[in-house]
């Protein structure tokens, strides 16, 4: 009933793309806090919560919105698009699951290095994960190239995991 702080900007760009799912009566709250992508849960539905954690060393960087999902497995997903920092920048859009204390090492949906191009169509530097699951274990998820380096378009990807898969249900209809 009232609003908690769960980061403040400390410098820098601050506490950004804030995202919030409850699995297995945990709340995980997930932003970014330049450069990096921070956690914290809570077991009590949002009255306390852990001190913030580093999810990943090596990804660094604040590109867009970050997305939670859940498949039938209860298994939680998350995406996001950040890079690792070497020679080039491998950027990418990321996926890990949470592994009942910790996030896997994320495995890239895509990944390369950037590319700027003002001119057409070739800017690669994934940015806004959007995720869902469907049918219980249809993984999708959109994205965008970073619009600071002429996004050029939405892209989108898919994946069935290992869950049962629900049965199809058709739409209601309304009867003329």
């Amino acid at each position: 009933d009232q609003p908690t702080t769960l980061a403040t900007a400390a410098g820098g760009l601050g506490a950004m793309t804030p995202t919030i799912i409850e699995h297995q009566n945990v709340v995980f709250s997930v932003y970014n806090m330049t450069p990096k992508l921070m956690m914290r849960r809570s077991t009590d539905y949002g009255v306390t919560w852990t001190d913030p954690v580093q999810i990943f060393e090596r990804h660094v960087g604040v590109n867009g919105t970050l997305s939670l999902t859940s498949d039938t497995n209860k298994t939680l997903h998350l995406f996001f698009g950040q890079r690792i920092t070497g020679n080039p920048d491998i950027h990418g859009m990321w996926h890990s699951t949470w592994l009942g204390g910790r996030w896997s090492e994320p495995d890239p949906v895509v990944s390369g290095p950037q590319v700027s191009d003002f001119e057409t169509d070739t800017a690669f530097d994934p940015y806004d994960a959007r995720a869902i699951v469907s049918q219980g274990n249809a993984i999708l998820v959109t994205w965008r190239s970073d619009p600071g380096n002429k996004g050029n378009g939405v892209w989108y990807s898919y994946a069935t995991v290992d869950a049962p898969e629900l049965p199809l249900e058709a739409l209601p209809r309304v009867m003329p």
